[in-house]
């Protein structure tokens, strides 16, 4: 059994054989595609060329060429590893043309490894927010502590505020400085006293709010979120290594934003937080 492969036709030749010849396709369709660009090129001394909206002449590429293109001007001894658009730029600057240009030039930069490897750190997570839904009124509360700010009269450089999360209704009430025992007296006097003892008290796990006098006075069960560790768990100290480790397969995903990985060698590692990874092009 012989297989033979499917050669695609090059995007050139209508053109040519139009220019040249004088030919059309039987398609109507596509003869008066062909008559309406071919008013835009010219062949000459065996080569098609484009007429530019500034009148220069674009050497038109095929596609093993335009690959050839792609990787001097990107990687090449003068490249220095541009991102889609420029690497468009540039080319069409060295006066050479293919109908898809602006996608190829994007895609092999995306696809790039060593561009992959040295890319910028993502700060921003990929996993969506999830709003913390509150029931009925004073059932979940926001604690925060503001500044320090100006000093007032009285003394006072911070803010210690609580938010309800169902009817916004804020509390606060101003310190001079934030210690555990005044978030335990705010808590007490403020909350609990007017309007009962809620269900869920959030806080950003700071150190007035994360001690044990709270739990103590009120009883409460203390939960701080477990964050995971990224891959790269080594100082990075010379500038021109590697910002990534990789690639990776995501073997698992887990609710909670974490993923399994196994590296190329069949090494396990994970779980590890979404944050950290970023998706590799091949």
């Amino acid at each position: 059994m012989e297989v033979f492969e499917i050669e695609e036709e090059d995007w050139r030749q209508p053109l040519v054989d139009y220019l040249k010849y004088g030919k059309l396709p039987s398609d109507p369709r596509r003869r008066t595609d062909i008559r309406r660009r071919a008013a835009r090129f010219i062949y000459y001394k065996g080569t098609l060329y484009r007429r530019s909206f500034e009148g220069i002449f674009l050497r038109c590429l095929s596609d093993d060429e335009k690959d050839q293109a792609m990787e001097e001007a990107h990687s090449g001894v003068c490249g220095a590893h541009q991102s889609g658009p420029k690497l468009h730029f540039r080319i069409n600057r060295m006066d050479y043309y293919w109908p898809t240009m602006v996608k190829d030039c994007i895609d092999y930069a995306k696809r790039c490894q060593a561009c992959q490897f040295h890319a910028n750190l993502i700060h921003q997570p990929p996993e969506p927010l999830h709003p913390t839904i509150a029931s009925w009124p004073f059932d979940a509360w926001g604690l925060d502590v503001v500044g320090p700010m100006t000093k007032s009269s009285g003394g006072h450089l911070y803010i210690l505020a609580a938010t309800d999360y169902f009817s916004k209704w804020a509390e606060a009430v101003p310190l001079k400085e934030v210690k555990k025992e005044n978030v335990a007296d705010f808590i007490r006097t403020n909350i609990i006293y007017h309007y009962g003892v809620p269900r869920y008290i959030i806080t950003d796990n700071g150190k007035p709010f994360c001690n044990s006098l709270l739990c103590q006075k009120f009883d409460f069960n203390k939960e701080i979120p477990l964050l995971r560790r990224p891959i790269i768990t080594t100082h990075r100290g010379n500038k021109f290594l590697p910002k990534w480790d990789g690639p990776y397969v995501v073997k698992e995903a887990c609710t909670n934003g974490a993923y399994k990985l196994v590296a190329e060698d069949g090494l396990r590692i994970g779980p590890i937080n979404g944050k950290f990874l970023k998706r590799y092009y091949a």
